[in-house]
């Protein structure tokens, strides 16, 4: 799977994002993240990235990373959880991209599996 994302870090560790997969808008994104560290430039963070459409909710829990000189970002799940049409899929998700850090706008591709088990006949 891979998506594309345009968001707004609305600050307070708090982003939102609109997911798009070949131009055409599937979803939005809200998150909320805890810093839980920093190394020279490089803030360590970790919390739910939750995806809604009209189908239901996917959340990744994730960790990653904000390099707070670049912009550059990368976050990654090993566990999604869903609700509604979402409710059994599994998977991992990985989320990397930039922010500009004067204005909180940022790109990011989303890539990972996501699995539906199929329907017993």
């Amino acid at each position: 799977m891979s998506a594309d994302g345009v968001g707004q870090d609305l600050g307070g560790g708090r982003t939102t994002a609109t997911i798009s997969v070949a131009g055409v808008v599937i979803g939005t994104t809200e998150a909320s993240f805890t810093v839980s560290g920093l190394e020279k430039t490089v803030a360590s963070f970790t919390g739910d990235i939750i995806f809604r459409n009209a189908y239901g909710t996917l959340t990744a829990p994730v960790s990653g990373t904000l390099d707070t000189a670049t912009g550059h970002f990368v976050s990654s799940s090993t566990t999604v959880h869903g609700t509604r049409a979402y409710r059994h899929v599994t998977g991992s998700l990985t989320f990397t991209g930039n922010e500009n850090l004067a204005t909180g706008a940022f790109t990011e591709v989303v890539t990972g599996t996501l699995c539906v088990p199929r329907p017993r006949s």
